[in-house]
């Protein structure tokens, strides 16, 4: 019975993922930005009705939603993608690995909205991978990007990659700190189950660049406000505090 349900959970993402994929295409003659976060918010609002998750997201008032820039986030879950969606009322454009380009529906409207894949084997095109990002950002998109490179198979929050924090010194773009707390307990590490409960996404300050030369101590600072702002978020997811977060 236990296979049953979730493959059913698996079918009806699915089915969902290819339903946004088609509703996001047609709007894309309203606009790349306004299809994107539409057909996005459709897509993620579905898949935590189909997952039966609740999402808690804290420290948006200091925001400026106008202006564009990198949300640096770490990664512990194949959910991760649609919480961020969900959780930050913007188009999105993610730094994704190339191999995303491939997943049916999915992976082709990441491609037609303009989606920045990166190859991480090969520097010369990863880096061409970031400066198509950086540009993105400049003409007022806001790009996220997971700098651990991978999920977190132990949960821990993993050594930040320098390209996000090396494009964000170079073209002057702020970075947004982003944890995820939670998610890992939805779709566990090495597994394809799927298990209802809570996730709380935890925003940062922006951190400017300015003063900043080595991308390295850059994304270890990141790194260090993510890690606060995962056990501020740990705190209140469990002891379910409702206020200052915002309950979706």
């Amino acid at each position: 019975m236990h296979t049953i349900y979730q493959v059913t959970k698996i079918c009806a993402i699915g089915l969902v993922t290819a339903l946004c994929v088609i509703w996001g295409t047609i709007l894309l003659p309203l606009g790349t930005s306004y299809a994107l976060y539409t057909a996005t918010q459709t897509w993620s609002r579905l898949l935590f009705e189909i997952c039966g998750l609740d999402l808690q997201v804290g420290n948006t008032q200091h925001i400026d939603w106008n202006k564009s820039r990198i949300f640096v986030a770490n990664h512990q879950s194949h959910i991760d993608i649609p919480v961020l969606l969900y959780a930050l009322p913007v188009a999105l454009y993610f730094i994704a690995k190339k191999e995303l380009k491939h997943i049916p529906f999915l992976g082709w409207y990441m491609q037609l909205v303009g989606i920045i894949f990166i190859d991480r084997s090969n520097k010369e095109r990863s880096a061409r991978s970031m400066e198509l990002a950086a540009y993105k950002v400049k003409r007022g998109r806001n790009v996220i990007s997971f700098p651990e490179g991978t999920r977190s198979a132990d949960g821990d929050i993993h050594t930040f990659k320098r390209g996000s924090f090396k494009m964000a010194i170079a073209h002057n773009i702020e970075i947004v700190p982003v944890a995820i707390v939670g998610a890992e307990r939805i779709i566990p590490a090495r597994s394809f189950d799927i298990f209802a409960g809570k996730v709380h996404v935890e925003i940062g300050e922006p951190i400017s660049p300015d003063g900043w030369s080595n991308p390295d101590e850059l994304a270890e600072f990141t790194r260090q406000k993510v890690l606060n702002l995962h056990a501020l978020g740990e705190a209140k997811l469990n002891n379910q505090q409702e206020s200052p977060a915002l309950f979706i």
